[in-house]
């Protein structure tokens, strides 16, 4: 800093180290009552304060000078002032004018130290001071530079309302108590760089206009910038926040860099304003990060570690691409008109490694895992390896127009991943219908989350409409097997909603056991071959007439040769009788089930078998046909839906 000047002086002669004050070589303090005077009526005449420097001095010493000193305009006044290395008791400087170079430099102020309402007019120099009790700035005014660096504030340090015109040099200074920026007005530069609070630290309502520097910052307890505003940049780079971080309605309108920031609890951003593209990360947070309703006006590039992260009401105007590492998150109420990829990204090395020291060794097969959409906008929405098993989806809109890529993503409702992909919200409709039955109870942890604490249980029409859109969007990404059981969801749930008794419940129900919404394909199959059971019962109790033994032909010869004429008589063809014996005797004779074996083969297979059959054995046969090309024709559509590409 400018003037900051650390140069020796002639030493007090009773072993002191304060600046000599006449030729007798004393300091202020052990110098007599005659050279006291002397040197405060050269002060009262406007001479710079000089003769306190490494001065010990007492409360009633301190009143003396600041008696003696010139006065305007009621305020007491001080020139270039230096109590450098000096020891003050108590010191009580409000309303006092500090004109040109102030230094305070490594001074150490033993009790509650008030500079209220005071004017540093030049520079004011604390470099490596001491204070030990209470440190009072409250409406102080800098109008130069002000060097705080290294200084060591062992109580509360005030400096409410407070004006900084100037630099505001803080860097590498320790706050032991509470340190309370509220308030405050840094029209420069705001340098805390390496700074240690370790009380909470509010810097509520402070208004930055330059840049402000927190780089490697330690905030042990909480730390508050609600309302704040930064007019340029602000660097919280690789900061350490081991208290809450509370950055609620804060104002950024220059870059925000927050790069391997690290939050030990919570971090709260809600309905902060940042007026430039946010590209910052990796931020680490162990607890929560609240972004809720913040209105990103620029391409957002973030990449966040969190154990859980709030995103609701957000707006992403302008797109951009959010990187989780490890999170829970919700998007409840987001607004996502434009393309914003959220992808599953690995932490860089170095970081990776710090975050690993925090909560330990990461999880595999974990995956951030996105829980809520609820009343989103989410046009623009691309989903990379996100986890969707507890994802929420009632009144979100444009859900035929949110993209999804990796597999496996949703709850699968059969052992070991296998099954069908299911909605969350269905899994929760289906446990409150079935309490008792442990397929749907296992899912209980689909709903595990504070953030789904006040989620909208739709009902089974709302559930259809969602699954209809998730799946018109994956027949729109020309995905058809990520879409077959997206529509098996939806006829579920139109199922589910038809009254019962009703003919489209009972349509509904028939698809669904004949071929699975012709999306099962091995059901068709088994209905196929039960299919060909049951006509062959069929036909061997009632449809295969009873073997009939033909009449044999007579043959008459009449006239004389060469004039013969041989006529013929053959036997009238019988009907096919009814079998009269017992159905246990039918069921039994080999022959006569093996030809109903054949016969019903033949049928269900479109081949005419050429066999005389009985009325109701021709009625079987009529509709064996219909419904063997019914069931064949869903086996081959529920075949195509699964390999479809």
């Amino acid at each position: 800093m400018p003037g900051a000047s650390y140069d020796s002086w002639p030493r007090c002669s009773d072993s002191c180290s304060g600046v000599q004050l006449s030729h007798q070589g004393r300091c202020f303090a052990h110098s007599g009552k005659q050279e006291r005077a002397t040197a405060l009526e050269r002060l009262s005449a406007g001479a710079p304060l000089d003769f306190v420097r490494g001065v010990p001095l007492t409360a009633d010493l301190l009143t003396d000078i600041l008696d003696a000193a010139p006065r305007e305009e009621h305020r007491i006044v001080l020139r270039d002032a230096s109590f450098q290395d000096a020891v003050l008791e108590g010191a009580d400087f409000r309303r006092v004018t500090f004109q040109g170079e102030t230094v305070f430099a490594r001074a150490r102020f033993q009790g509650d130290t008030w500079f209220s309402r005071v004017s540093f007019q030049g520079d004011a120099i604390f470099i490596e001071t001491s204070f030990q009790a209470n440190a009072i700035f409250s409406r102080t005014n800098f109008q130069g530079d002000a060097g705080f660096a290294g200084a060591n504030f062992q109580g509360d340090a005030g400096f409410a309302g407070a004006n900084f015109q100037g630099n505001a040099r803080f860097a590498g200074a320790n706050f032991q108590g509470n340190a309370r920026f509220g308030g405050v007005r840094f029209q420069s530069n705001a340098r805390f760089a390496g700074a240690n609070f370790q009380g909470n630290a509010v810097f509520g309502g402070a208004s930055f206009q330059g840049d402000a520097w927190f780089a490697e910052v330690r905030f042990q307890a909480d730390a508050g910038f609600v309302g704040a505003s930064f007019q340029s940049n602000a660097v919280f780079t690789r900061g350490s926040f081991q208290g809450d971080a509370d950055f609620r309605q804060a104002t950024f309108e220059g870059n925000a860099w927050f790069a391997e920031a690290i939050f030990k609890t919570n971090a709260r951003l809600t309905r902060a304003s940042f007026q430039k593209p946010l590209r910052t990360g990796p931020v680490l947070v162990m607890q929560t990060l609240l972004l809720n309703r913040i209105a990103f006006s620029g391409p957002v590039q973030l990449a966040i570690a969190a154990r859980r992260m709030s995103c609701v009401g957000c707006s992403f105007s302008s797109g951009g691409h959010l990187r989780v590492a490890s999170a829970e998150f919700t998007l409840e109420e987001a607004e996502i008109p434009e393309p914003f990829i959220i992808s599953s990204d690995p932490l860089p090395g170095d970081t990776a490694c710090r975050w690993e020291e925090l909560v330990g060794p990461p999880d595999a097969t974990r995956r951030p895992s996105l829980v809520s959409v609820q009343r989103a906008d989410v046009a623009g929405l691309v989903l990379s390896g996100i986890d969707l098993r507890k994802s929420h989806f009632a009144d979100a809109h444009h859900l035929d127009q949110l993209k999804i890529t990796g597999t496996d993503t949703f709850h699968r409702t059969g052992p070991r991943g296998t099954g069908r992909q299911v909605l969350a919200e269905e899994c929760t409709w289906r446990r409150r219908r079935r309490p008792r039955q442990r397929r749907w109870q296992r899912t209980a942890e689909l709903s595990d989350s504070p953030f789904l604490e006040d989620a909208r249980q739709p009902d089974p029409v709302e559930l259809a409409g969602l699954y209809r859109q998730l799946r018109k969007g994956r027949e729109d990404a020309k995905n058809e097997p990520g879409a077959a059981d997206f529509y098996y969801g939806e006829m579920e749930m139109r199922r589910a909603a038809a009254r019962q008794l009703s003919v489209d419940r009972l349509l509904l129900n028939m698809y669904w056991l004949t071929a699975g919404y012709a999306q099962r394909a091995s059901r068709a199959l088994v209905n196929l071959v039960v299919l060909v059971g049951i006509v062959t019962v069929l036909l061997a109790l009632w449809g295969l007439p009873v073997p009939v033994i033909s009449a044999s032909g007579t043959a008459t010869i009449t006239g004389k040769p060469p004039a013969q004429a041989v006529t013929f008589s053959l036997p009238t063809a019988a009907s096919p009788k009814m079998p009269t014996s017992s159905l246990a005797s039918r069921l039994g004779d080999p022959k006569r089930l093996e030809l109903a074996v054949r016969n019903a083969v033949s049928t269900v297979g479109f081949r005419d078998p050429g066999q005389q059959l009985t009325t109701p054995g021709r009625y079987i046969e009529m509709a064996a046909r219909f419904l063997g090309v019914v069931l064949l024709a869903l086996t081959l559509l529920s075949v195509r839906n699964r390999v479809k590409r």
